[in-house]
C-alpha cells in the first residue's frame, strides 16, 4: 500500500494528475440554469475534471443559477433557447484534464483556456464544434496527438496551441480549415512533415510552428498561400532546398527558417518579396550567394 501511495504521489507531481472533484448540482432537476441539461452537465464535468474548487474564479459553478451569467461564459439564442457560445477561463488555475463531454456545447464559437495547468490530451469528441472560430489553449501541459476529427471545424480562423507538449504529425485532414488566418503551434514536440494538403489554407496570415521536430522539405504546394504575412518554422529539422514557387508570397513581411538543415541557395525568384522586413535563415547549410 505504501508503494502504491508513493507511485501515485510521484505521478501527481510529475504530470499534474488531480483528484476528481464531484459537484453537488443535479442539472436534471435544476430550474434556473437557463441552458439545456446536456450543456449544464458538460460545464460541471469541466469543473470536476479541472479541480474547480481551486479555480481563481469559480463563482456559482456548482449552484442552480443562470449559466449564462457565470464568469467566463456568454450565451447566444438559437431557436428560442440559450446555448453556450463562448467559454473563456484563461489564467484561472484549471488543473487537470479536458472532458470529452464538452462536445455537448455544439454551438461553441470560441474557447479560451490558455495559461492554466491542463494536462493529458485534446478530446477527439470535440469534433462536434462545427461552428467554432477561435480556439486557444496555449501555455498548458497538453500532450498527445491532434484529433483528426477536428477536420469538421471548417469555420476555424484562429488556432493557438503553442507551448504545450503535443506530439505526432499535423493532421492532413485539417486541409478543410480553409478559413484559417492565425495558426500557432510553436514550442511543442510535433514531428514528421508539414502536410502538403494544407495548401488549401489560402487565407492564412500568420503561421508559426517553430521549435518542434518537423523533418523533410518545405512543401512547394504552399505557394497558394499568397496572403501570408508571417511565417516561422525555425528550430526544426527541415532539410533540402527552399521552394522557388514561394515567390508568390508577395505579402510576406516576416520569415524565419533559422535552425534547420536547409541546403543550397536562397531562390532568386524570391525577389518578389518586396514587403519583407524580417528575414532569418541562420544556422542552416545554405551556400553560394544571396539573391539580389
Amino acid at each position: 500500500k505504501l508503494t502504491v501511495l508513493i507511485v501515485w504521489l510521484s505521478l501527481t507531481l510529475r504530470w499534474g494528475v488531480s483528484t476528481t472533484y464531484a459537484s453537488t448540482l443535479n442539472c436534471a432537476t435544476a430550474v434556473n440554469i437557463n441552458v439545456p441539461v446536456l450543456e449544464c452537465q458538460a460545464l460541471l464535468d469541466l469543473y470536476d475534471s479541472t479541480n474547480g474548487t481551486s479555480w481563481t474564479n469559480g463563482t456559482n459553478r456548482d449552484t442552480d443559477t443562470n449559466v449564462c451569467t457565470r464568469y467566463g461564459i456568454t450565451c447566444s439564442n438559437f431557436s428560442g433557447q440559450n446555448r453556450v457560445y463562448n467559454l473563456a477561463l484563461p489564467f484561472n488555475n484549471l488543473i487537470g484534464t479536458l472532458p470529452p463531454s464538452l462536445s455537448g456545447l455544439d454551438k461553441m464559437n470560441s474557447l479560451l483556456l490558455y495559461s492554466n495547468n491542463i494536462t493529458w490530451t485534446l478530446p477527439d469528441a470535440w469534433g462536434t464544434w462545427t461552428g467554432i472560430t477561435y480556439f486557444d489553449v496555449k501555455s498548458n501541459n497538453i500532450t498527445g496527438p491532434l484529433p483528426t476529427s477536428w477536420s469538421a471545424w471548417t469555420n476555424i480562423q484562429t488556432f493557438l496551441i503553442a507551448s504545450n507538449n503535443l506530439t505526432w504529425p499535423l493532421p492532413s485532414s485539417w486541409s478543410t480549415w480553409t478559413n484559417m488566418h492565425t495558426f500557432w503551434a510553436f514550442s511543442n514536440q510535433l514531428d514528421w512533415t508539414l502536410p502538403t494538403s494544407w495548401s488549401a489554407w489560402t487565407a492564412i496570415d500568420i503561421f508559426s510552428v517553430g521549435n518542434n521536430q518537423f523533418t523533410w522539405t518545405l512543401p512547394t504546394s504552399w505557394s497558394t498561400r499568397t496572403s501570408i504575412n508571417q511565417f516561422n518554422v525555425s528550430t526544426n529539422q527541415l532539410d533540402w532546398t527552399l521552394p522557388t514557387s514561394w515567390s508568390a508570397w508577395t505579402n510576406i513581411s516576416a520569415f524565419f527558417i533559422d535552425g534547420n538543415d536547409l541546403i543550397w541557395t536562397l531562390p532568386t525568384s524570391w525577389s518578389t518579396w518586396t514587403s519583407i522586413n524580417v528575414f532569418r535563415a541562420s544556422d542552416n547549410q545554405l551556400t553560394w550567394y544571396l539573391a539580389r
